[in-house]
């Protein structure tokens, strides 16, 4: 019985990296994330980063990306070296589903309005 339980624990450890992955954005970031519209096709959400300030990580389906107030961030992806961008006011960018966190590595405020396109 204790064998059986410890192997259903490691089981949740090894698998819990991977459940938070999927999370939504404006859940596991309280207060960076602010959704503006959403309906079945798709979801337009703002989100804000401090100077320093980092978030969880989370999912995106398709999206489009418009910048309000540029700065610097790092972007964290799953098996991949950090990438460094410089996002610019009015930059737009349109990005395929990922799986990330980013931080903020700049002195300004970051601000962008995302629409994501659901499946």
């Amino acid at each position: 019985m204790k064998r059986a339980c410890r192997h259903a624990i490691g089981l949740l450890l090894f698998c819990l990296p991977f459940a938070a992955g999927a999370q939504d954005p404006k859940l596991v970031n309280p207060g960076m994330y602010e959704v503006f519209f959403e309906n079945d096709e798709i979801r337009i959400i703002q989100v804000t980063y401090q100077p320093g300030q980092r978030e969880a990580l989370h999912s995106h389906p398709d999206y489009v990306a418009h910048v309000l107030e540029g700065g610097r961030l790092r972007v964290h992806i799953a098996g991949r070296e950090p990438v460094e961008r410089t996002v610019e006011r009015g930059q737009t960018l349109v990005e395929v589903p990922v799986t990330h966190w980013a931080e903020n590595i700049g002195d300004t405020v970051v601000r962008a309005v995302f629409i994501e396109v659901k499946q």
